[in-house]
This record gives C-alpha cells, structure tokens and sequence, in this order.
C-alpha cells in the first residue's frame, strides 16, 4: 500500500517553482518553467520523512529528498527575514503591516544577519510555525552556497508568500519578530497620527450639538449649537424645536415652535414640545399642544396641561388634560378639567370631565360635572353633581342633577335630587324628582316620580306620576291619574288614582276612583267595590242598600225549614250597648245551639253571627203561627 502525501517545507529548483494550490505527485514533478500552486503534495516519500526534509530537483527535472541541517535552516531564516518583509504586507492587517516596517528593516536586517541571524534562527522556529519557517530550510541550501546565491533565496522569499497563505500564524509568531517590528510601533503610531484626526473630531464631540448660553458659566442654560432656541434661565436646556425660549431656572423645552417659560422667580418648569405654550408658574409643565398657558396667580404652582388649545390654567395644584380654551381660575385648589370646550372650574377640589360651556363656580368646593352643555354648579354649591344634559343648574349643596333639560335645584335648597327629565324643580331641601316635565317639589323631603306638572308641597308627600297632581298635605301620596288633589289640611290621606279627586282636609282618608270627595276622616271613598273574598268591618258600613246573590243555581241540596217557631224559641232576643252604642240583637253562643251553622269563630277569636238563617227562620215561624191563626179562626166561625 503507498505511503500517504506528506506535505514538505519547501520546494528547490533549478528553475521557479511557485504553488498556490495543491500540487501532489506520485513519483516526480518536472520544472523546466514555472510551476504554479498554493501547496505540493508527494506520496511516494519515505515514513521517515520529516519537516526539516527538503525537496530538490537536479538538472533531469527528478524530484528527491534530503536532510536539511539545522544550523543552516538558520541561515535559511535569514531569508526568511526577507520574507517577514512580505509578512509585514500583511502585518498591515494588525499588528504584522509594522512588521511590513520592519520588512525594510530586514533589509537592514540582511547585514543583521550576521549577529542577529541567531536570533533569527528563532524566527526559524517561527519558520515551523508557517511555510516561511520551512524556507528557512532554503536557507540551508544557502549554507551550501549555492544558498550564498540566496539572494536568489529571497525569491525563496517570494515562496514566504506563499508561506503567507499557510503558516501566516507561523509569522504570527515571527511577533517575536515584530519585537523588532517595534520599528513598526512607530507606523503604529503613524496611524495614530490618523487617529489624532480623529481626536480632532473628539474635541467637536464633546461641544457636541448643544452649548452654554453663556459659555463661560457651568449653571447657564443648555441650547442647541444651531438654531434659533434660546436658554436665558441657569440650568435651563432646550432639546429641540425653533424659537423656544428657556427663561426659566431649572427649566426644560423639549421642542416645538415658539414656546416659553418665564423668567422672573419661577424655577423647575417644563414644556415637552407643541406651539406657543407659555409657563409663567414654579413646578408646572405643559406637554404638548397649542396656545395654553399656566399663568401667573397668587400662590399658584404645581399645575399642569396635557395638551389641547387655548387651555389656561391658574392657582394651585390644578391639571387640564385636554380640549380647545378650558379655564381653571385663579381661586381653585386642586381641581380638573379633563377635556371638552370652554368649560370654567373655579371650585376647589373639583371637576369638570368635559362637555361644552359648563361652569363650577368659585366657591364651590369638591363639586364636579360630568359632561353635557351649559350645565353649572353656582359659587356657594359645594359636593355638588351635575352628570350631563343641557342648562342644568344647582345653587344648593350637596344636590344633584343626572341629567336632562333646564333643570334647577334652588338656592338654601341642599341635599335635593333631580334625576331628569325637563324644566323640574327641586324647590324643597332633601327632595327628590326622578324625572317628568315641569314637576316640583316646594317641601322638605317631596318626592316626585315622574309625570308631569305634578307638585309635592308638603313635607314627605309623594307624588308617583299622573298630571296635574297635587299632594298638599303632609305625608300624603297620589299614585296617579290627573287633577289629584290632597289639600294641605290633610294628613296621612292618599289618592290611589283616577281624576278629579279630593282629599278635602281629612286625614288618614283614602280616594279610589273618580270625582269623589271625602267628607270624613278615617274614610275610604270608591265608586264601587268587587272583593273575592270576605270583607271585615270593625266599624259601621253605611249604604243605600244591601244585596246579595241568591239565585238557585247556585245552590245546592236545598230543603224547606221546618218547625221553625221551636227553633227561634231556644234563643232570646237582647237590648245591650256595644262599642259604647245602645243596640239589640241575640247572642252568638244561643244561636249557635239552635242553628249552629249560623255562627262562627272571627280572626279575632270572638263569635261571628250570620242573620239570614235566624231571618229564614223566623219567615217559617210567622208562617207556621198564620196557620195556627187560620185554625183556630175556621175552628171559631
């Protein structure tokens, strides 16, 4: 089986052999010419064959093997310093373009080569580390002399470049080399000269894109190099924008158009960026948006503006969050308007969410509006709510109004509610209209559910709807219909519905139906009644008349009375005062032994009696004593 390839370290002809590929060769390589290629690979060399093996062609163009010796692989080196000369070329990658440097050095160095030749047998060892090293073994050639003619050896040199191809590590190693390439320090340091260009541009860099409005004072304001934006305040910057003034201490503009901050004693203000915003308060800032300004006012500071247009704001601790020439005054502490169009909170600690034209005024305190238009919370209604609608108005505290149209709760009117509806009026403290048209309440604690024109005008009446309901008397109640009246002499009355009734100043007296009129106290009117079941009557029923059903078809197991003389007999009629009133009448506990079905057990546990069955019984009694007449008449004639 042959031997495998083996890779030599160099290659001598009688002729230029150069590899920049891989040459292999199974007996021998002929070179009349040139012979191009990166590497040359022999497979029929001996096993013993080592690195310090030299190729060498005679004059027939065969190809052998020799030994090379060492001391002259030095001599080689020194070749091979020619060859470093190349090696700096790619030193110029790093640190090796010195050793370039040193390359011309190395042309120096050939005349070195006497003393530092040794040193430059280590190189030699360096000739191991890359194909260089191997043309080193070249320079042994040279010890023959032939190799004197090793200039002709620094063409071996050129075969270093090829050495660059493989064992540039090897050069790497020649840093050792490089030690000498400390010449080539100095082309390091030319570059450095490039890199004081550079430090040039570092100065630029720490101007950077920004300056001192005053440059010879640390604490001046901060400004673009360019540009129209101007730092007046100390410790002001601007980060951008065109025509922003920072006259402010402490102050910051973000960018925009035209925006500012002032300057005489205010500290710590901020505007992100937008157009014509102006602070003139400490601790405030706008963020964005057009023509809004926080003012300046007595005591104010600590307010801001999110954006919008047209925005101002004044006094202390107050935000606006948005929308087009919303206004906080002067006088409010703590208080919002969150976005919506020209709307004016005053109050303190209170809020105006959005909407159009809604207004709390200045002495309110902790009120807000939800939203709608034209809505308002007067100056002396304090925790007071408007939800929306349009034109509604509270001049009473602790009230509130959730919407609707034109409705208002009156002054010294507190604690009252209109939950909608139109034109209602809340005219009663701690009332209540839940919604309708033109109702009102004009007494503590009225209640008007809806409908319309319905007044509760007295205290704790209650209207529930209907039209034209009015509840006058205390602690009355109409539940609907029209034209309901409870005059205010009436107490505890109550009118279930229908029309035209009245409650004429008689209390706990009650109206079911239509066009009546009491005419007592305690006293329940109806048109007329239909009950499915029993009625109890603890007092006197008075009526035109009385009437019952009686038809036989609803009867059943029907059978004539008999000897109904002897059953009356076994009770007694009575005179007696009941309920302190003089009457007569029989005794339930007497009837119920002669006809027993006529009485019963009341829900109260006394004894209830029916009279028809003793008025039945009586019919059969007259009856049967006509006969006893008529006998004793036929017996006489």
């Amino acid at each position: 089986m042959p031997a495998p390839p083996r890779r030599l370290s160099a290659l001598i002809s009688d002729s230029y052999l150069s590899a920049s590929t891989f040459i292999e060769a199974g007996t021998y390589i002929s070179a009349s010419s040139d012979l191009m290629g990166s590497n040359l690979i022999l497979s029929n060399l001996s096993e013993d064959a080592s690195e310090d093996t030299v190729l060498v062609i005679d004059s027939l163009g065969n190809i052998k093997t020799k030994e090379a010796a060492a001391t002259s692989g030095t001599s080689g080196t020194d070749g091979t310093s020619g060859t470093n000369g190349t090696d700096g070329t790619s030193g110029t990658e790093g640190s090796s373009g010195t050793n370039g440097t040193d390359g011309t050095s190395g042309t120096d160095g050939s005349s070195g080569t006497d003393g530092t030749s040794g040193t430059d047998g280590s190189s030699g060892t360096d000739g191991t580390d890359g194909t260089s090293g191997t043309e080193g073994s070249s320079g042994t050639n040279g010890t023959d002399g032939t190799s004197g003619t090793d200039g002709t050896s620094g063409t071996n040199g050129t075969d270093g470049t090829s050495g660059t191809d493989g064992s540039s590590g090897t050069n790497g190693t020649d840093g050792t080399s490089g030690t000498d390439g400390s010449s080539g320090t100095n082309g390091t340091n030319g570059t450095s000269g490039t890199d004081g260009s550079s430090g040039t541009n570092g100065d630029s860099g720490g101007t950077g894109p920004y300056e001192y409005n005053n440059p010879s004072s640390t604490t001046s304001g901060i400004q673009p190099v360019s540009g129209s934006n101007v730092t007046i305040g100390s410790l002001a910057a601007i980060g951008g924008g065109f025509k922003n003034t920072g006259s402010a201490a402490c102050s910051f503009i973000g960018g925009g158009n035209r925006n500012f901050t002032s300057t005489v004693g205010v500290k710590n203000t901020f505007i992100g960026a937008g157009e014509t915003n102006c602070v003139y308060e400490d601790n405030s800032g706008i963020v964005t948006g057009q023509n809004n300004e926080i003012c300046t006012s007595s005591g104010g500071c600590n307010s801001a503006i999110l954006g919008g247009c047209g925005n101002v704001v004044k006094g202390l601790n107050n935000i606006v969050g948005g929308g087009r020439l919303n206004r906080i005054c002067s006088a409010a502490r703590c208080s919002f308007i969150g976005a919506g169009y020209n709307n004016e909170n005053c109050g303190d600690h209170s809020s105006i969410l959005g909407g159009f034209e809604n207004c709390i005024g200045g002495e309110s305190l902790r009120s807000a509006i939800a939203g709608g238009d034209c809505n308002c919370i007067s100056n002396v209604s304090s925790e007071s709510f408007i939800g929306g609608g349009d034109n509604n108005i509270i001049y009473s505290a602790c009230s509130a109004i959730v919407g609707g149209f034109s409705n208002c709760i009156p002054l010294n009117r507190h604690s009252s509610f209109i939950g909608g509806g139109q034109n209602n009026t809340a005219n009663g403290r701690c009332s209540l209209i839940i919604g309708g048209l033109l109702n009102s309440t004009t007494a503590t604690y009225g209640i008007v559910g809806g409908g319309s024109k319905n007044c509760a005008a007295a205290s704790y009446a209650t209207i529930v709807g209907g039209t034209c309901n009015t509840g006058s008397g205390e602690y009355s109640f109409i539940g609907g219909g029209i034209s309901n009246s409870i005059t205010s002499t009436a107490c505890c009355s109550g009118i279930l519905g229908g029309y035209n009734n009245t409650v004429n100043g008689h209390d706990h007296s009650f109206i079911i139906g239509c066009n009546l009129t009491s005419t007592s106290d305690k006293t329940t009117y109806m048109n007329s009644g239909s009950f499915a079941g029993n009625v109890t009557v603890t007092g006197d029923v008075t009526a035109n008349d009385f009437i019952t059903t009686s038809d036989r078809d609803l009867k059943t197991n029907i059978q004539a009375i008999e000897d109904g003389l002897n059953t009356i007999k076994q009770f007694t009629s009575y005179e007696y005062e009941k309920a302190g009133k003089q009457d007569a009448g029989f005794i339930a506990q007497e009837v119920a032994e002669a006809i027993p079905y006529a009485v019963s057990t009341g829900s109260n546990g006394y004894l209830t009696m029916k009279d028809r069955p003793v008025l039945a019984h009586m019919h059969n009694a007259i009856i049967e004593l006509e006969k006893r007449i008529k006998a004793i008449e036929d017996q006489l004639n």
